[in-house]
């Protein structure tokens, strides 16, 4: 399977659309609400424009002594009520608007959230470990595009939806109003809307190379930090700590581009409403010299183009975070549909579903590489039979392929060549949920939940949650858990830490037979379960596990003979097929 990775598709093949590609029909109520509230909202400006021209027409009366002075403050007075409703209502549309489009953008992640999160426990583990700068750092990536989408569908959105329709209402009402004065104040409108997007093509490249490299320094600092104690034994602090900063200088580099790209957009734009004062005035002070206009209408002109241009220059930092909003959402939902079930093409997930399980294992001419080494064969051509009811042993020296063919076995990996037969059925066209509830692999390093002890045995349960103390107390026993638990703190209410890291190597071995126990599956295979267990308790769990498994298929991949009974059967691997199988007996001869 080759490597998945999360790609970062460039601004001009992301569509706006792509914005709400993770919008449902229920979020529809909150958009429309915020957008017909942002329309509201934005009405006053344009307005605004009108009563101002107004005003400046009452002035211009009474400067012509065409008006009292009693008639100018009670024009104006009217005038300025009507200024603070408009506030008012402003005020109030403004506040509204934004907490829905807080909302909506809230909405848009937490769908994006769980479907990230669902379509990652659907990958095939070998999809984890192909990653190439580790699932860590993917991780990060997808944090990183989720907080962008956030930011791109809340509050930039909303702004840039009431800015708008600011710059469409106004240009409306300055064209009614003068369409002449209206295109000699926005003549260089076309001339900035041709460099802005020339600045804009230019800013993708540089937000796509910072992202590369934030995900190397990423890299690193994960790296770093897993690997913390080798770091320090070997004295690379200096040589983590360069590596780190000369990939964010890099990071910063790029961000410092686009910033200069930002920054020369917001200049232009700076530059054409300094323009605008200019050519609006000179040109609207010859129409009112000229009669065509009055003094009012000249304002009222001028103010609306004003308030369109602010509104077009108010947006331009809202598409910058909209921008990488939707390249962020693109690469969201590229990162569940090119796999959504994180199976390679091919391998599809089989729909049969036995009754029951009988825990007849059967493999012929197994051969398998992992995608890291593809040339390298961890099983060539191997074949096995695992009777149903019986315990079989698997042994072999470490890297002789033994704990992939329990991988193998638990469907984790699928065959490069041969096949592996449940009870007849080829294991590609059983169903994945039929296997996990019938298929139960310990691993040699268990895998425990940063949760109590109590939760971490449950866990075998798929009704863990109504599941009490008493339920669990048989795994307990069989586990040789009960001493372990009372010298804890809290008993079964201790947390075990990340991994299970609060926890000793043994401990750990036995937390996970006890949790099999509990999910008590027809077959269960066994790699090094108790490898890192004293002589005395391995003896004895060993005695245990195999009066509970009596009668059921048991699969113990180890590299020990002395856990072997005269009356098991075993195979011995080397280099990655059996080169004897047979009883103890037999071997030892």
């Amino acid at each position: 399977m080759a490597a998945f990775t999360l790609r970062l598709p460039s601004g001009r093949n992301a569509g706006w659309l792509s914005l709400f590609s993770f919008t449902t029909g229920k979020h529809a109520p909150t958009l429309i609400g915020g957008v017909v509230l942002a329309l509201v909202a934005s009405l006053p400006t344009p307005a605004f424009s009108i009563l101002l021209g107004q005003i400046f027409n009452e002035f211009t009366l009474f400067g012509g002594q065409e008006i009292t002075n009693h008639d100018l403050i009670r024009t104006t007075t009217k005038y300025c009520v009507r200024l603070a409703v408009l506030g008012a209502i402003s005020w109030i549309c403004n506040g509204c608007y934004y907490v829905l489009f807080v909302i909506f953008g809230e909405l848009q992640v937490a769908n994006a959230r769980t479907e990230l999160f669902d379509g990652l426990l659907k990958r095939d583990q070998e999809w984890f470990e192909t990653q190439q700068d580790g699932t860590r750092v993917y991780l990060s990536s997808l944090q990183g595009h989720i907080d962008d989408l956030q930011k791109a569908t809340s509050q930039a959105f909303g702004l840039a939806v009431q800015y708008f329709f600011r710059a469409i209402v106004s240009l409306i009402l300055a064209f009614y109003t003068s369409w002449n004065l209206s295109l000699v104040t926005l003549a260089g409108m076309p001339v900035l809307s041709a460099i802005i997007s020339f600045l804009s093509s230019k800013m993708n490249a540089s937000f796509e190379a910072q992202k590369v490299e934030l995900a190397k320094s990423s890299k690193i600092v994960d790296s770093a930090t897993t690997s913390i104690d080798a770091v320090k034994s070997f004295n690379g602090q200096l040589i983590e700590h360069r590596s780190f900063v000369a990939s964010i200088d890099k990071a910063a580099v790029c961000y410092l581009r686009r910033a200069r790209f930002t920054s020369l957009q917001i200049a232009f734009l700076r530059m054409m409403s300094f323009g605008m004062f200019i050519q609006g005035f000179w040109y609207g002070s010859s129409l009112a010299t000229s009669g065509q206009l009055s003094a009012g209408e000249v304002l009222r002109t001028f103010w609306a183009c004003l308030a369109a241009a602010q509104s077009f220059e108010f947006i331009m930092p809202q598409a910058a975070v909209m921008k990488k909003g939707k390249i962020a959402s693109l690469a969201l939902r590229n990162a569940l549909s090119d796999r959504a079930d994180g199976k390679a093409p091919g391998l599809l997930d089989g729909a049969i579903c036995p009754d029951v399980c009988h825990g007849d294992i059967e493999v012929k001419n197994l051969s398998f590489s992992y995608s890291s080494q593809p040339d390298r064969l961890s099983l060539n051509s191997t074949s096995f039979f695992f009777p149903a009811g019986e315990t079989t042993f698997v042994i072999g020296k470490s890297g002789s392929g033994k704990s992939t063919l329990g991988q193998l076995l638990a469907r984790f990996y699928m065959p490069t060549s041969g096949e592996i037969l449940i009870d007849g059925h080829p294991i590609q066209t059983l169903s994945t949920n039929w296997i996990r509830k019938n298929v139960t692999l310990i691993e040699q390093r268990s895998v425990l939940f940063n949760e109590s002890v109590f939760m971490n045995i449950a866990f075998g349960s798929r009704d863990h949650s109504r599941l009490r103390k008493p339920d669990i107390q048989g795994c307990i026993d069989l586990a040789r858990l009960e001493g372990t638990i009372q010298a804890m703190p809290e008993g079964m209410e201790t947390c075990v830490g990340p991994g299970g890291n609060f926890l000793s190597g043994g401990q750990r071995q036995r937390v996970a037979i006890a949790r099999a126990r509990l999910r008590d599956t027809p077959i269960l295979i066994m790699d090094e379960p108790t490898s890192a267990l004293d002589g005395t308790n391995r003896v004895e769990t060993m005695k245990a596990i195999r009066e509970w498994r009596r009668g059921k298929t048991t699969i113990i991949i180890t590299h020990e003979m002395s856990q072997i009974l005269d009356r098991d059967f075993a195979y011995i691997l080397e280099h990655g097929s059996v080169v004897h199988a047979g009883y103890r007996h037999e071997l030892e001869e």
